[in-house]
Formats: C-alpha cells, structure tokens, sequence
C-alpha cells in the first residue's frame, strides 16, 4: 500500500512538471524572437506612399480642364492708348485729373466706338459704291453732264479709274458733228463768227487773249472744241466767263 501512494506521488509530479512547460514554452518563444513585430512595420510604409499618388493625379486634371482666356478684339496695349489718349484731351479743357468715374465713361464710348466703326464704315463705302455705279450708268444714257450733277451732289466719286482710261473717258465726250480744224488767230475779238458745229479752234504756242467766245450766238454750236500746242506751250486769257444760255 505504501508503494501504490508513493508512485502516485510521483506521477502526481511529473504530469505538473509537463504541464507548467507545455504552457511556459509559447510565451518564451514569443518574447525571444521579435520579428513578428518589426514586420508589421512594413505595411504601414506602402500605405503612406499610395496616398500621395492620387492628390498628383487631381491636380493634374485640374489643369487640363482649365477654360480658356476669352480674346477681346480691343487689345491692352489699345486700352492703354485710349486711357492716355483721355486723360490728355481732358487736359486740354482742365487743370486737373481725370477722376475714375469719368475716365471709364470714356473708355465705355471709345470701346462702343472701335467695335461699331468697321460695320459703319463698310456700309458708308458700300453706299458711296452703289451712288458712283448709278451716276456711271446715268452718264451712259445722259451724257457727261448727268454724271457731272451727281458729282456736284456729293456722294459719288472721286472716278480716279474713269479719268485715267480713255476707254472710259472718250465716250463721255462722244462727238456728234465732224470735226473742222480752223486757226483761232482769225477775228480773235469775234470768235463766234468762226465756230460752228464741230469746229476746233487752234492756237499754236504762246499766250493769246480771247474776247467774247460764247456771247454772240443763241444757241451756241455742239462739238465746239479749244486745242492749244501743248499744257505747258499755249495760255488762253479769257476776257469773261464761258457761258451758254441754252442746252
């Protein structure tokens, strides 16, 4: 009976022994290697660098959809040439500085006017066009002095590509008579008595007083024509104006 207690005795023992190791063993293995600690570390790095990456990507965005500057056809440099521009002609009738107020009023009228001129003025050349094709048609059908009215009424003209054209020019002064040459020098105080329907007088260098052309016949020839030698060769001094009483 005495060895059946002592045996238990000792079994009692040994089952403690193992199982104070089995539960120790865990805990000094955790606190001898801490490398499960130094590892969590590292998720923590790559979380830090994936945030940066998409506040680069906004900004980028924001850039690319930014909305373009409006143009004005009035530039800067304009501006500042009209503000000058006011401010000087204010001085002119002051002594003293533009206010603010005044100088953007002034601006409000330039600009108004820069922006409505272009159309003003294509319409004023349009209509000025549409007066000298008219007035170049009436001469057509009413002669030269037709197209001299319209350009005594304003409007029409200047005809620089008219003038310089013969092509253009002769048939304004189409004749309707044939042409007679005769000296201007016969009967110089009475030139009438020389002129019919047709007729140029010639004058050959030099300068010549002429009396009376014009005044003694009612009505006065057509196709009466005065040729000198030259611009700058022959001067004719009249004693009055030319003038006939009829058509």
């Amino acid at each position: 009976m005495r060895h059946v207690i002592f045996s238990l005795v000792i079994g009692a023992l040994l089952g403690a022994l193992a199982v104070w190791f089995f539960m120790s063993g865990p805990q000094a293995g955790s606190a001898a290697n801490p490398e499960p600690a130094a590892t969590s570390v590292v998720p923590t790095e790559k979380h830090e660098v994936s945030l940066d990456q998409p506040e680069r990507v906004v900004v980028s965005k924001a850039a690319e959809t930014r909305a373009p500057e409006s143009e004005s056809p009035i530039s800067s440099a304009l501006r500042r040439y009209a503000e000058d521009g006011l401010r000087r002609g204010w001085k002119g009738a002051r002594q003293d500085e533009m206010p603010a107020e005044d100088l953007a009023l002034g601006m409000q009228e330039f600009e108004k006017l820069v922006l409505e001129s272009p159309a003003n003025i294509g319409r004023s050349i349009g209509e000025r066009r549409t007066k000298t094709e008219q007035a170049l048609a009436d001469a057509k059908s009413g002669g030269v002095f037709s197209l001299l009215e319209r350009l005594d009424a304003g409007g029409v003209g200047p005809l620089p590509g008219l003038v310089s054209d013969p092509a253009q020019f002769e048939p304004l002064f189409a004749r309707v008579a044939d042409e007679q040459l005769r000296t201007g020098l016969v009967d110089r105080e009475h030139p009438d008595k020389s002129i019919e329907d047709g007729v140029t007088l010639t004058w050959p260098a030099g300068v010549y007083r002429l009396h009376n052309l014009m005044k003694e016949k009612d009505p006065f020839p057509r196709d009466v024509t005065i040729a000198g030698a030259g611009m700058d060769a022959t001067m004719l001094v009249l004693n009055s104006d030319l003038m006939t009483r009829e058509g």
